[in-house]
């Protein structure tokens, strides 16, 4: 093979362990705070370009603040126990004698150059080469460990893209029972291939009998921007794709502006058609910069009754913050996360300011997104809700205005290095913030709003449409039809019955009590409901069949 030139590739070395106890098991990495050995520095590149300049210490501190709360037993004091310094202030020394991480590109982290040739993977322009394999693309991302080169005794964890947008997704995963791992951003981390290296003497080297090669068709895709959006996509015209940029550049600065609040200085998208589930499209986002759309055809993504604006909104909003329900007596199986921000954002703040900028033609098929999905949409799903946090921040916003929540969110995500906050924690530092005893009272009594599509994830559907979780975010809960045959029509379920309450609680006024009382449900149990037909009332029930008992 040629000698590799050097070229301006994205290198980031994620975080160094003593590994002894685990060189005869492939170098797996865990979660475990007892499977760490480590006392790391971290060394962050200084790019010349200021956006990637910002990027690379923000995304090295949220690494960095992550990866000491997994070694730290005080989670208070964990972000100092780990330093994290420019490569200009960097030594040789220090290199030597910690375990290393270095974040940049090998043109600027000055550090990096010097071990290139000793990687066990080579990469060349858009090309990463596995021994005699090799993957060709311009969004290709590597993750390998290998011992320190400066001091044998430790070790490194690289991370390699083939472009600069990629290193802001190097921490998204951790090598487990693997020595290395491709993927490519477009695919949402979907692994290209992994393997374990042999080790029989001191260079690790490619073993192609522990190469495993994953089949992902190759997508092909166009590009568009604005100031801090960049959009990726194929199937839609360059028009559509622009407008569909712009209105997320809107949404990026309704953030800005409204909340003031600390956000990624570019935002990557990816939109492109790909088989997808029926429910139309997936929409997801990761935990630094970018979010996914994938859709059947271009047809079905454009459609304004897909309400694609909510859907862009929403992540938007959980790329800035988002909360985790640490308290499981506040949770149910499977919803870790808590939906208050990114429901009360977009509906209540977010689409009613991308109205007032872009009116109608804020999507490429113009049309009144906020009548559906704007303050009153917010305002009617917690109705009855008002005991949950989405709620209280509409009321806080009101009383104090946006920037105090703002000033909270950048003050514990510390400037957006840390979006993953506990929502309880949150909320007890907004409520201290107004100075309001009701309102510090009432939150500490309130609850978090579940993750949505909570029961849509875990259920065996019922036959009913809307679907019994989509029918809390109607405004009048009315069932349009039933599906024959179904658990049901078995129940008597008739189109055109009102429901007005389940298990015991009036879905006027104890609307989010009531699906507590669904989330709690589990395999077997029955759901009883009160439905209003004509001027008579019924009750019906179902019973709960779960998709993991099939």
């Amino acid at each position: 093979m040629t000698k590799i030139r050097r070229l301006p590739i994205v290198v980031t070395v994620y975080f160094i362990l003593s590994f002894s106890p685990y060189l005869n098991a492939g170098m797996g990495l865990f979660y475990g705070r007892e499977n760490y050995k480590v006392d790391p520095i971290f060394v962050y590149g200084t790019p010349s370009d200021s956006i990637f300049a910002r990027e690379y210490r923000r995304f090295t501190m949220r690494e960095m603040h992550r990866i000491a709360i997994l070694l730290s037993s005080d989670e208070d004091s964990s972000a100092e126990l780990l330093p994290a310094i420019p490569d200009t202030e960097a030594s040789l020394n220090m290199l030597k004698e910690k375990d290393v991480v270095l974040v940049g590109t090998l043109e600027d982290n000055k550090w990096l150059g010097q071990i290139e040739n000793d990687f066990p993977i080579h990469i060349s322009g858009d090309t990463v080469f596995l021994g005699d394999t090799c993957f060709v693309d311009s969004d290709l991302v590597v993750h390998f460990i290998m011992p320190n080169p400066w001091n044998r005794e430790k070790y490194l964890l690289v991370s390699t893209a083939t472009s600069q947008m990629a290193v802001g997704d190097a921490g998204f995963f951790i090598l487990r029972d693997k020595d290395y791992e491709i993927y490519r951003k477009r695919d949402a981390f979907k692994i290209l291939a992994y393997g374990v290296f042999d080790k029989s003497d001191s260079t690790w080297r490619i073993n192609p009998e522990n190469l495993t090669i994953n089949s992902i068709p190759k997508i092909k895709l166009s590009v568009t921007e604005t100031p801090h959006i960049r959009v990726y996509y194929n199937t839609l015209a360059e028009s559509e794709a622009h407008k569909v940029a712009n209105m997320i550049e809107y949404l990026y600065l309704s953030l800005k502006d409204e909340f003031s609040i600390t956000l990624p200085p570019r935002i990557y998208v990816y939109l492109y058609q790909k088989k997808v589930r029926p429910r139309a499209y997936t929409t997801y986002t990761d935990a630094f910069n970018t979010f996914w759309s994938k859709f059947p055809d271009k047809e079905t993504f454009l459609k304004p009754e897909r309400h694609a604006i909510l859907a862009f909104a929403h992540e938007m909003a959980r790329l800035s913050f988002q909360p985790m329900i640490s308290d499981s007596t506040k949770r149910g199986p499977l919803r870790f996360f808590a939906d208050d921000w990114s429901h009360y954002a977009p509906m209540a703040v977010m689409i009613p300011y991308l109205r007032d900028k872009l009116g109608e033609d804020a999507w490429p098929i113009p049309h009144k997104y906020w009548k559906d999905w704007g303050e009153r949409k917010f305002l009617n799903i917690y109705r009855g809700g008002e005991d949950t946090y989405a709620y209280l921040m509409y009321v806080i916003d009101k009383k104090y205005g946006r920037k105090l929540i703002g000033n909270v969110i950048d003050s514990l995500t510390m400037g957006g290095v840390f979006r993953y906050i506990d929502i309880t924690e949150f909320m007890t530092a907004l409520a201290e913030a107004t100075k309001d005893t009701t309102i510090i009272r009432k939150v500490k009594s309130a609850y978090p709003t579940p993750f949505e599509h909570s029961l849509r994830r875990e259920w065996k559907p019922f036959g009913l449409s809307p679907r019994l979780d989509e029918l809390f975010w109607e405004e009048d809960m009315v069932i349009d039809s039933v599906e024959g045959n179904s658990p049901a029509d078995s129940a008597g379920f008739k189109p055109g019955d009102e429901l007005i309450e389940i298990e015991g609680y009036p879905l006027s006024t104890e609307k989010a009590l009531a699906y507590r009382q669904l989330l709690s449900k589990d395999e077997g149990d029955t759901i009883s409901i009160v439905i209003k037909r004509g001027k008579s009332t019924q009750k019906l029930f179902l019973v709960v069949r779960h998709y993991k008992d099939e």
